[in-house]
């Protein structure tokens, strides 16, 4: 990177705002730097409290306390002499991102605002790309007619099962009766709202029978009801009822007796599955399943179930309509999530923005047909198509004919309005003329001719050139990048390097040429240290409530600052967000505590230093680690509490 900016590094940064454990308002600043490896990364940099008194009343926190309290953070960066570009942090910050409050990205008096005001390089600041789908999604639902009441559905088993574990015993009772793997109902919240939404639904369809049948059976047991599919198979022989036939030719319809003559017992041994066999008072016979004749066989007693929660929820469930959408839209938010969890990569850049978008928007117009629908819809109509009834494994669905109809207009309401809102709302993100110069450096839009490429983005470079002017020195002139940036385009216009991922290619070109095309290179760095999304800092205040829990919400701010930088030090984060273990930064944490405790009790008393010297306690290279072991004290008998 020296080569590339000799008057030292430009950096982006992110930053959001959250109350820890004794409800002091932190601000988690990671800054945005270029690895060894030529690629964008995101790290820890800062924990820092808001000083109240700095805002405009001096008690809230508002866009003027935050500008105090990231200047400050970002003033620590100015001690390193020639580390930052011209050792100054507002000549050398270019990018940033933050969540869509006012307070942060209002226009007038927002925090990002007043950075841009005082700093003296061109910064661009752009709301966070997680937070934008969640707000684009949300939109779009309001616009699905039958969305809320069936997210009020699914909202209504989340609690009923998450509020009681004595409800959840007898749901898993009923799973192992009918040998279903039960998955865990969970609620929907933060920023990977698509991707925690797709959990949710999933379980949801994976327990549905086994909650269909635990509602069935609390709902019976309160009225006296006799009948359940985990009801012995045999208790149904003999039993009768009549059951209504329409006329094939539109005539009047007509009740024939039906009597249960013998049972087929299901090849998977699961009594719910089984099949019985009717007679018929006009000597046909039919077979059913056990959900259609326990279905049958209720309708008796059905006016006693009628004013049960329990039943009433049930039935909500076995609609047609919200097992299909429910189907359905699984299969939409695992979409939604992929685009989520893309834009929360530690190493997303914004020209990942419209390709992830692009991506989502084109896997979302094929499940607008049945025949092009996704993996989840598919096993659905796999299970109600057999025979036609309508059963999902051994939940028997109704009211199929309207539920089909209905599911035609719900999945056009849907991925019409995902997909409007989406662009809408990612096209304010994007609208911005130095974003669109930097477009320049996606390859894969570049034209196949040589001679038409070599004309091409010659204002789009010199534009960059002068909005980032700061970074070159004087004798550093717009020709230079121009010649530059000429030979640099013709150089990576040969297949071999025209077929690599946009990732790929500049850090190649960044590692293996930064000394010969430094000039246009620099522009390259900054459009990569530009961060779109903040989902870090959701990291981080993770890691900081795992450390100051409720039991120790008196911890001091350094110490808890110490503590995670301690704990990141161990782990990197990579590009899906996921900590791996770093090896070469192991500490010797056991043997340091053991040395460290035999040097304050030895023989019952406390030891200096000549006395630990003169005493046989292995040194375990003492002088070597002394300083390690002293800047870790506090957290060493932290951890050896624990």
């Amino acid at each position: 990177m020296q080569s590339v900016f000799p008057r030292g590094l430009p950096f982006g940064f992110l930053g959001d705002g959250s109350n820890d454990r004794s409800l002091v308002e932190q601000e988690a600043v990671v800054t945005r730097h270029l690895g060894a490896d030529g690629k964008p990364y995101n790290s820890f940099f800062d924990l820092a409290p808001l000083d109240l008194t700095t805002s405009y009343d001096q008690r809230s926190p508002d866009a003027l306390c935050m500008l105090a309290c990231y200047s400050k953070s970002f003033d620590q960066l100015n001690q390193y002499q020639g580390f930052l570009h011209l050792s100054d942090w507002k000549k050398a910050l270019i990018g940033g991102s933050f969540d869509g409050a006012t307070v942060m990205l209002g226009s007038q008096g927002g925090t990002a605002k007043l950075l841009k005001d005082k700093v003296e390089t061109h910064l661009t600041i752009l709301h966070a790309a997680a937070h934008v789908e969640q707000l684009a999604l949300g939109d779009a639902f309001k616009e699905v007619t039958y969305y809320d009441e069936w997210g009020g559905i699914v909202q209504e088993v989340y609690v009923y099962y998450n509020a009681s574990g004595k409800k959840r015993f007898g749901l898993e009772a009923v799973a192992n009766e009918l040998k279903d793997k039960l998955l865990k109902i969970k609620g929907t919240h933060g920023i990977r709202w698509a991707a925690s939404q797709a959990a949710t639904l999933t379980a949801l369809l994976a327990d549905l029978p086994s909650v269909v049948v635990d509602l069935e059976q609390t709902a019976k047991a309160t009225v006296g009801c006799q009948y359940t599919l985990l009801t012995p198979s045999n208790s149904f022989l003999g039993k009768s009822f009549k059951q209504r036939f329409e006329a094939e030719d539109g005539g009047r319809p007509r009740d024939w007796k039906a009597t249960v003559k013998s049972v087929k017992v299901s090849d998977d041994g699961v009594a719910a599955n089984d099949v019985f066999v009717l007679s018929y008072s006009n000597k046909t016979t039919m077979e059913i399943s056990k959900a259609q004749l326990v279905a049958f066989l209720t309708d008796e007693d059905a006016s006693g179930l009628v004013d049960e929660y329990t039943w009433q929820l049930r039935s909500r469930l076995i609609n047609f309509r919200f097992a299909a959408f429910t189907a359905f839209m699984l299969d939409v938010h695992n979409q939604l999530g992929i685009l989520s969890k893309g834009f929360q990569s530690n190493t997303l850049v914004i020209f990942d923005i419209s390709k992830n978008l692009n991506r989502t928007l084109r896997s979302l117009e094929k499940l607008k047909k049945e025949e092009s629908c996704g993996p989840e819809e598919s096993k659905f109509w796999g299970f109600v198509n057999t025979d036609d009834a309508d059963c999902l494994r051994t939940c028997q669905l109704e009211e199929g004919e309207s539920g089909r109809k209905a599911l035609k207009t719900d999945r056009i309401e849907v991925i019409d309005a995902l997909s409007s809102h989406l662009v809408e709302r990612f096209q304010k993100v994007l609208d911005d003329p130095i974003l669109e110069a930097f477009s320049i450096f996606d390859v894969r839009k570049w034209p196949e001719d040589k001679d038409v490429l070599k004309d091409s983005y010659i204002d789009g470079i010199k534009l960059l050139y002068k909005t980032y002017k700061i970074f070159y020195a004087e004798e550093e002139t717009e020709e230079m990048v121009l010649e530059q940036w000429e030979d640099l385009k013709a150089e990576i216009n040969v297949p071999t390097l025209r077929t690599l991922s946009f990732h790929q290619l500049w850090a190649n070109m960044l590692v293996q040429y930064a000394d010969e095309y430094a000039l246009v290179l620099r522009l390259v760095v900054i459009s990569l240290l530009i961060p779109a999304d903040t989902s870090e800092c959701e990291r981080i205040f993770s890691l900081m409530n795992d450390l100051k829990t409720a039991e120790r919400s008196s911890m001091g701010q350094q110490n808890l600052k110490n503590l995670m930088l301690w704990h990141i030090m161990g782990y990197k984060t990579d590009a899906e967000g996921k900590k791996v273990k770093m090896p070469c930064c192991d500490v010797p944490v056991m043997a340091i505590l053991k040395e460290f405790r035999s040097m304050a009790f030895e023989n019952g008393g406390m030891l200096g230093r000549k006395a630990h010297r003169a005493a046989a306690v292995p040194k375990y290279e003492y002088e070597k680690h002394r300083a390690p072991v002293k800047a870790a004290t506090s957290a060493a008998s932290s951890a050896a509490d624990e």
